[in-house]
């Protein structure tokens, strides 16, 4: 994969959403190495990312060669859309309309690509965000339960449970 890209013409590529990326950028830039140690630990985190990247390719070739490119595309747009408006998301007929397919279509290819529907992955971002400000800010449960788009916090509670198997108050920063 990274040969075929290095063989080619300049071009850019945006890779899909990775957190171990994340995680191993994270690592290079907070470590408490210096030195012959350091620069070891820089260049196999390096390695590292670039062994992910090149995962990250490979995974995305081979959802394209099962949905096509152009419905691939519209699945990360929908995607980009629901991430911007997490809270409070389009429903799936607009989605649809706004790229262009029609709905089973769209949820077939969704699924295909993130082993979701659409609901369950617009839930899982809204868990994801939830944890985090459960764990960094200290906000109540009730209250991160409602900025993350959940109706009560019973319901945010439950759901979280479900989806990270312990409740949220675990997760909570004592203020």
């Amino acid at each position: 994969m990274l040969l075929s890209l290095v063989r080619t013409k300049f071009q850019t590529k945006i890779l899909p959403r990775s957190p171990r990326l994340v995680a191993i950028a994270r690592s290079n830039l907070d470590h408490a190495y210096t030195g012959a140690l350091g620069e070891l630990f820089l260049e196999s985190n390096i390695l590292a990312f670039v062994i992910e990247v090149a995962e990250l390719l490979k995974e995305e070739s081979r959802k394209v060669a099962l949905i096509g490119r152009r419905h691939y595309d519209r699945v990360m747009e929908v995607r980009d859309i629901l991430d911007a408006n997490l809270t409070s998301p389009p429903r799936i007929l607009e989605l649809a309309k706004r790229v262009g397919v029609n709905v089973t279509t769209l949820q077939a290819n969704f699924k295909a690509v993130f082993a979701t529907t659409i609901f369950g992955y617009v839930r899982t971002q809204r868990l994801l965000i939830a944890q985090a400000l459960l764990t960094e800010r200290g906000q109540s449960i009730a209250e991160v339960g409602y900025k993350v788009g959940f109706s009560n916090a019973a319901a945010f509670s439950t759901a979280y449970r479900r989806h990270f198997g312990r409740s949220p108050r675990k997760d909570a920063v004592r203020s």
